[in-house]
């Protein structure tokens, strides 16, 4: 069992080179091959990871409503288990997809689960592109006049 979890960990290793490489399709095949031994192994915590990565992989795409799909399975599958970086991570990815798709309540909503499930230790670890990023995304919906 602990082989195949390392073997789940180094196919979303690889995934994530493809991805940051810009090479999607790659990037899923590995992506979807963990998600299936996460699956065989009910390791809820991969399985997760594996869809928010997927959704990554959407949103790189341009496929917004996927993104929100595979980030919203992985809130499912990870909700009382822990996981709080993966919930982190899916909710940020939710937030930038639903303010593509120009949902900005929803985008808003997102936003509010992120900070929520946010802890200082995922704060410390992001980069000072990713914090930018995020930055950004305020900077861009704080002008909106949303209705109650």
């Amino acid at each position: 069992l602990q082989d195949l979890k390392t073997e789940i960990q180094a196919l979303a290793n690889i995934g994530m080179v493809y991805l940051d490489l810009e090479k999607f399709s790659e990037a899923l095949r590995y992506f979807f091959q963990g998600l299936e031994y996460s699956d065989r192994l009910q390791d809820k915590e991969e399985m997760a990871n594996l869809l928010v990565n997927i959704g990554m992989v959407k949103a790189r795409q341009g496929d917004y409503s996927s993104t929100i799909d595979y980030c919203q399975r992985a809130v499912q599958v990870i909700s009382g288990a822990g996981g709080e970086a993966i919930l982190w991570e899916a909710y940020f990815e939710m937030a930038h997809a639903y303010r593509q798709l120009q949902d900005f309540r929803r985008s808003l909503d997102c936003y509010r689960l992120w900070i929520f499930n946010a802890n200082i230790s995922i704060i410390v670890d992001l980069t000072d592109q990713k914090r930018a990023d995020i930055l950004r995304s305020f900077g861009d919906l704080r002008h909106l006049q949303l209705p109650d």
